[in-house]
């Protein structure tokens, strides 16, 4: 068999793009546990300790961020100042028209 010539696995940090789509595909939980297991297969125990952490610190970043601008979106709208602003905007706009 000519090994030379065989692709390496997907779940690979090889070169920056595999390295950042296997993190992104691990962050957003796209079968994260199958990619764990070919890490495994491929580099040994660390994968094992590697991938989870990963997959739970993406996701409470990427949790935290979601809920930071969903509550300014509503402190925003709770503010007259933002409102009077608006109000403005729309009425030049339609005073244009």
């Amino acid at each position: 068999m000519d090994h030379e010539k065989a692709e390496p696995t997907r779940p690979n940090f090889n070169n920056l793009t595999m390295g950042l789509t296997t993190i992104f595909a691990v962050a957003i939980g796209d079968d994260w546990n199958y990619l764990m297991a070919m890490a495994y297969r491929a580099e040994g125990f660390v994968a094992i300790i590697f991938y989870p952490l990963v997959f739970i610190f993406m996701n409470l970043i990427l949790l935290n961020l979601f809920l930071a601008l969903l509550l300014k979106t509503f402190e925003e709208r709770d503010d007259p100042n933002a409102v009077e602003a608006v109000d403005k905007a729309e009425e030049k706009t339609l005073a244009k028209l």
